[in-house]
């Protein structure tokens, strides 16, 4: 099943966030089309938001703020915001966590690897086993290396058994 709300994310440094790129709730609302309301409710922990929504907010809040830039410093900077309202550490993501960071849906991302969600699924909860022709399209549209793709797809596969 897709992870559509990220694991990790945070209200209050999705706040800390906006607050200190100086930009208030009904401004962040007009600049991305969410309602105040939803964006108060996840500032409070009432509900969160979708992956591919947050990185939507994140992405337009990048070309407010530097309306020259090129795509790539934009999804640099989108990338920046999303670890900052989803804080899970590096050496602690794995490939669901990473998805989520970079906006995608488990949809979004099988359809750019050209396999099954069920079969990416089983990928990010370690069940299937990583295929070495899948680590560099992995690397390529998660924006990792293929270390990372391994040692993210190691941390899923090696997690305990939860009793």
């Amino acid at each position: 099943m897709a992870r559509s709300v990220p694991r990790g994310f945070s209200p209050a440094a999705f706040m800390n966030a906006r607050e200190e790129i100086g930009v208030s709730r009904s401004a962040l609302a007009r600049v991305t089309g969410v309602g105040v309301s939803t964006i108060s409710g996840w500032e409070r922990g009432e509900n969160e938001p979708t992956v591919d929504r947050l990185w939507m907010v994140w992405e337009r809040v990048a070309r407010e703020l530097a309306p020259n830039a090129e795509e790539v410093q934009i999804r640099e900077e989108t990338d920046r915001f999303m670890a900052l309202v989803i804080p899970i550490p590096a050496q602690e993501r794995d490939l669901a966590d990473w998805r989520g960071i970079r906006g995608m849906l488990q949809p979004t991302l099988a359809g750019d690897l050209e396999i099954s969600t069920m079969s990416l699924s089983n990928l990010e909860r370690g069940v299937s086993p990583l295929q070495d022709s899948l680590v560099p399209r992995l690397a390529e549209s998660l924006r990792l290396t293929e270390a990372e793709v391994r040692a993210a797809y190691s941390r899923a596969r090696d997690r305990p058994l939860l009793i």
